[in-house]
């Protein structure tokens, strides 16, 4: 977060609310980031965690000693450090030295290398594929459910209504443009 953001007063839990409160939606991207905007602010454990500037002289701040700093530079650096080992709690409910952490970052560091743990885009990617898949689904139930027999002249009707009809719901719920759903579709 930007320093001047807290001149005017507001805490980082402010900004982060602030920044989750849905804005004008002028069109379908903006109407669905306001949706992801406020499934977010339903985690009530979401917060921010801001450390203040360590002194006013930023650029003298290698040469000063640790005593020098503000304490509430040093009071949030510890905030920090609690919360970062309150975190470090292996999933057998052990605490994690520092030399596991680094180990687990590393490993971490890794994988996103690997593109092992979903990125934005393939999170994005990975809901419409499911869009896709639900649609596609609900096409085939609504075709089976088609009497037969029927002249080929009525089921390119029937086929071609539902494929319009499925077409316009992927426009819907797909997250992006209407682009982003053509050329999926």
């Amino acid at each position: 977060l930007v320093q001047r953001d807290f001149l005017l007063g507001a805490s980082v839990d402010d900004y982060l609310r602030e920044a989750l409160q849905p804005v004008v939606a002028n069109d379908e991207h903006a109407k669905r980031l306001n949706e992801i905007r406020r499934v977010l602010l339903r985690f009530n454990s979401m917060r921010g965690l801001g450390v203040p500037q360590p002194h006013v002289q930023r650029t003298s701040l290698c040469d000063l000693p640790p005593s020098e700093l503000n304490p509430q530079y040093h009071q949030a650096i510890q905030t920090a450090v609690r919360w970062l080992k309150s975190q470090s709690v292996s999933a057998r409910g052990s605490s994690r030295t520092g030399a596991q952490l680094a180990v687990q970052i590393q490993q971490l560091v890794l994988a996103l290398n690997a593109q092992e743990i979903p990125t934005a885009g393939s999170v994005i990617n990975s809901f419409n594929n499911q869009v896709h898949i639900r649609l596609i689904e609900q096409l085939q139930a609504a075709l089976k459910e088609a009497p037969m027999p029927m002249r080929e002249d009525s089921f390119r009707d029937l086929s071609s209504g539902l494929l319009a009809l499925t077409r316009k719901k992927l426009t819907e719920q797909i997250f992006g443009t209407e682009d982003d759903a053509k050329k999926t579709s």
